[in-house]
């Protein structure tokens, strides 16, 4: 008993009577333990989870369905069974000398883990509240395709442009949380594609945080954008970690259009 109580004090959530278990209960223990009121409800898309959670709240904005969203997403990696399922497949880094997923030797991945949390309020609603508000979400989209990541990249890429009403010329960065090589490929491919390098009057900027924190899996997007924010905000974007030799794709100089230079 003595036990029981000291454990309930330093960690009350399991005094929750939903018996949340699971990732498809865990919104609604939010909900309930920050007194939140509204509905509650959990998007399971794999690694693109987070991007469809804040997906999802914008439409929740946009149709007026609700005046404030909280999206947050988390993953937990740090467990034998995590690494061991990676080593099986082939696919965890080994050795001390590892690679940034653009870099020419990158190859395996290292697990990471974390989660994070974003207020979401339509943009008119922000400033008439006096909220501080730290970036405007223009467009977001998502896409899967079973059979190509490339092509899946792409069309995502085109879908949110779209969504934005902006011209691919406009987009200065471009942040990724790419794990394996294989990935690093097919998005370096799309990103040429849908970020034309010889119409653009600038070199367009990306990078991957996944070389400094790891794979994030599905908490990957929501880490992605808080990294855009912190590095908007401080007019500021970080190296990638682990880059020795990119690869050639990304490496090789692309010559801006001529009007896009006049």
């Amino acid at each position: 008993d003595d036990y029981a109580e000291a454990l309930l004090a330093r960690r009350p959530a399991p005094r929750d009577d939903t018996a949340s278990v699971s990732s498809s209960t865990l919104a609604s223990r939010i909900a309930k333990q920050f007194d939140l009121m509204g509905g509650a409800t959990t998007i399971d898309a794999g690694d693109a989870s987070s991007l469809a959670a804040i997906e999802a709240a914008v439409d929740l904005l946009r149709t007026r369905t609700c005046d404030a969203v909280v999206c947050a997403a988390g993953q937990r990696n740090m467990n034998r069974l995590v690494y061991e399922g990676l080593a099986r497949d082939g696919m965890l880094a080994a050795g001390s000398d590892v690679r940034a997923p653009f870099d020419s030797a990158a190859a395996g991945i290292v697990p990471g883990e974390g989660a994070g949390a974003l207020v979401l309020k339509r943009l008119a609603d922000a400033e008439r509240d006096g909220d501080t508000v730290l970036a405007v979400i223009r467009g977001v989209a998502v896409s899967t395709d079973r059979n190509s990541a490339e092509r899946a990249i792409r069309d995502a890429g085109r879908k949110a442009l779209a969504t934005a009403g902006i011209d691919q010329r406009q987009v200065a960065v471009v942040d990724t949380n790419v794990a394996t090589r294989e990935q690093s490929v097919a998005l370096e491919n799309a990103l040429i594609d849908v970020h034309d390098p010889t119409a653009r009057p600038h070199p367009l900027i990306f990078g991957s945080l996944t070389a400094q924190i790891g794979a994030t899996e599905a908490a990957s997007g929501m880490a992605s954008l808080l990294k855009c924010l912190a590095a908007f905000n401080r007019h500021s974007f970080p190296a990638t970690f682990g880059m020795q030799t990119p690869a050639a794709s990304i490496a090789t100089p692309h010559r801006p259009a001529e009007s896009a230079r006049r």
